[in-house]
């Protein structure tokens, strides 16, 4: 079946000039389609394998054959078992880092119920954007705007839903925003001391005592710009910041999202005005993980 020119024409200047999220919903709509039909695929049984009676009556080159075929699929099923053995590792890891947080105190467990997700797509219909798709949607209770974390790394924020699947908006992400706080590396934490008694003349009151000063935390509102890369805006200059400094997620008044989850370190900043911006490389790189937990509040 061939198409006219004019048609394929005016499908091109649709796709061109659809907005993104028709595309990336059209995207989710076709996957949720497909689901069933990639479930059945995998759980037909394979109708190649022949009784002992039928392989004595062939021929000793067909016997070859049906050996190297059976080598052949043993092989592709050693690559299957191991891809498994390597998701279920990446999960228990993802599993056993969050459990970390969950035990420091956090009480994330308290506020959230964990919902365990599957990457199952990995790309975008831009270039700009930085996102990827999950086998878990509003029939497992999710909607946009939950956080996604691995482990206690911040990934990103659910932003689209579908019925079983949705599409998760990256750090890395242009459109994506949640404010952050800074903190300088431990080595550079002070800690404060009480300090020695000073004899005072008399007839002189006493002095206050004072102490070093507490580390600094600065706030800023966190966006990415794609390729593996964020930025930290409107940081007061009041903070001394500097390099190797660490950003972490902010209280959020609404309990969308827990503080303290790792987003990155500060690897340079620049002077906007009254503010510095910073520039942030990720912790994690989440083009590399497999699986995710989405915290679903439960208020």
């Amino acid at each position: 079946m061939k198409f006219s020119p004019v048609i394929l024409l005016v499908i091109t200047i649709i796709i061109i000039i659809a907005p993104i999220q028709c595309l990336n919903k059209t995207e989710l709509t076709l996957l949720t389609l497909a689901r069933p039909f990639t479930y059945f695929y995998a759980k037909t049984p394979s109708d190649d394998t022949i009784t002992p009676e039928i392989y004595q009556s062939l021929k000793p080159n067909d016997r070859n054959k049906f050996l190297e075929q059976q080598v052949a699929e043993l092989r592709s099923q050693i690559v299957l078992l191991k891809n498994e053995n390597s998701a279920l590792a990446s999960k228990l890891k993802t599993i056993s880092d969050f459990r970390e947080i969950a035990a420091s105190g956090m009480n994330i467990k308290q506020y959230y119920n964990i919902v365990l997700a599957d990457v199952v797509i990995k790309a975008d219909v831009s270039a700009w954007r930085r996102s990827f798709l999950i086998n878990r949607g509003a029939n497992d209770g999710l909607q946009t705007g939950f956080t996604v974390v691995s482990g206690k790394y911040l990934i990103g924020k659910v932003s689209e839903v579908n019925a079983s699947n949705s599409r998760v908006q990256l750090i890395t992400d242009p459109a994506f925003r949640s404010q952050v706080m800074i903190l300088p590396p431990p080595e550079e934490a002070v800690t404060p001391t009480e300090p020695a008694p000073v004899a005072n003349p008399p007839g002189k009151k006493a002095d206050k005592k004072t102490t070093p000063d507490q580390p600094q935390t600065g706030f800023g509102v966190l966006l990415g710009i794609s390729f593996n890369r964020s930025l930290v805006k409107w940081v007061s200059r009041e903070l001394k910041v500097g390099n190797n400094w660490n950003v972490f997620s902010a209280p959020d008044p609404s309990a969308i999202t827990p503080s303290g989850l790792i987003v990155g370190t500060v690897d340079s900043f620049s002077v906007d005005g009254y503010f510095y911006t910073l520039n942030v490389k990720p912790a994690i790189d989440a083009y590399n993980l497999s699986s995710v937990l989405i915290l679903v509040p439960k208020k």
